[in-house]
């Protein structure tokens, strides 16, 4: 792609070919009208046809020619003025990245403490259950019963209450939203899942530009399994 010219004005004025234009629209007029009564039934009518298309093809040139150069000067305008946006939002948007990549990384930080320090009091609460179990079956021992002293060490331990997550931090302004994503790490693992459980073929994509190109190489020889080749029959013209 050609490099957007430079905004030399500070004023553009893009002006619409209407005269040319209304010079060929009888004629565009006419061979839409002729073209929804045109019957294709014979060989004289299809020779017919073809020559119809020569025409209209011919006169879309026509109309192309007439607004290519206005629709050149309406892209140079519009790749000048989009360049001058980027050259003057890129800085204030890398601003914008970095901060909010900052704030992010803060917030995944704090939730990392406290994850840890949630992981370091349930851990801190199951040894001080664990020794005062073990204390309570000692006494039980002590006393002679045996029994008691097994169910007490044999029982399973009941985490304490998890607590409340931490506050994300505040702003006027800002909110954050926390989005997950999913990473296909093993795609033959996912193919041969998705074979054995057919509600995992929605997560499954079938490469059709490949498949469209080797239809397009090998024609009704194709064979791939659980796809059939189309055919297709289009008509090209050349205008006079």
């Amino acid at each position: 792609m050609a490099a957007a010219e430079p905004l030399t004005d500070s004023q553009i004025v893009i002006q619409r070919p209407d005269a040319e234009i209304a010079e060929l629209r009888p004629a565009v007029d006419a061979d839409v009208a002729q073209a929804r009564a045109l019957v294709v039934d014979s060989d004289a009518a299809f020779e017919r046809a073809a020559e119809f298309l020569k025409r209209v093809k011919g006169i879309q040139k026509q109309m192309i020619e007439i607004l290519a150069p206005h629709i050149q000067r309406a892209n140079d305008a519009h790749k000048g003025l989009t360049q001058l946006r980027k050259e003057q939002i890129a800085p204030l948007e890398e601003a914008e990245s970095l901060v909010k990549r900052k704030m992010g990384d803060f917030i995944e930080a704090e939730e990392r403490r406290a994850r840890e320090e949630e992981r370091r009091r349930q851990e801190e609460a199951r040894k001080q259950e664990e020794e005062r179990r073990l204390q309570e079956a000692a006494e039980a021992e002590a006393r002679g019963d045996t029994a008691e002293a097994e169910a007490i060490v044999d029982a399973p331990i009941v985490p304490p209450p998890a607590a409340p997550a931490p506050a994300k931090p505040k702003a006027e302004g800002v909110s954050t939203v926390k989005r997950y994503s999913a990473e296909v790490v093993d795609l033959a693992e996912l193919v041969k899942a998705a074979a054995q459980n057919e509600h995992l073929l929605q997560y499954l994509l079938p490469n059709e530009k490949a498949l469209n190109a080797l239809a397009r190489s090998v024609g009704e020889s194709m064979n791939v399994p659980g796809v059939r080749v189309k055919a297709t029959t289009t008509v090209s013209a050349r205008g006079r």
